[in-house]
């Protein structure tokens, strides 16, 4: 091994694996290092071991929480708000630690496209999805276990003329 672990170091172990996030937090594709990419999946390992060698200790609700912080997962979709009838169209899904995203598009009534941009809230969405989906699907995303944010573009096909929500999730039983 290469780190002891001991009573009392599970604090040293949680500095050491704070200091692995925040250089893998500040990774950006484009202009870091590649040597950067893997400093997350290390801290989780590190607060890993410390949960494993040292459940009791001080640290180990620390290493829990950062653990957790580190998997927390992301899923935006942005699409533009009009598209043309019979023309298929861009959606751009932004997501970390994800495997998959699910989508379903329900038509809409223009009452209920209006009680929806005034500011939906959870009772609205859940009758929603009540509705029934001119068409739903899965789309598989690009999961590395770097637990770094991403996003893929992804072409939907055409719809016929009227309104429509497209809403998705990460649980395909939304």
């Amino acid at each position: 091994e290469k780190y002891k672990f001991g009573e009392g170091t599970s604090y040293i172990h949680l500095k050491l694996a704070e200091l692995l996030y925040q250089k893998g937090k500040d990774f950006d594709q484009k202009n870091s290092p590649d040597s950067l990419r893997w400093k997350l999946k290390e801290a989780e390992d590190m607060c890993q071991i410390i949960l494993k060698k040292l459940p009791k200790s001080p640290g180990a609700k620390q290493a829990q929480q950062l653990i957790d912080k580190i998997n927390e997962s992301v899923l935006r979709v942005t699409s533009e708000e009009v598209s043309l009838p019979e023309e298929a169209f861009l959606a751009k899904i932004t997501y970390k630690n994800i495997k998959a995203a699910y989508f379903k598009i329900i038509p809409l009534s223009f009452d209920k496209e209006r009680q929806l941009s005034e500011g939906s809230n959870g009772l609205e969405v859940e009758k929603l999805l009540e509705e029934r989906a001119v068409r739903q699907w899965a789309v598989k995303l690009p999961n590395e276990g770097d637990h770094h944010q991403n996003s893929v573009e992804i072409i939907i096909k055409a719809l016929d003329y009227g309104r429509y929500a497209l809403v998705f999730s990460d649980h395909s039983d939304f």
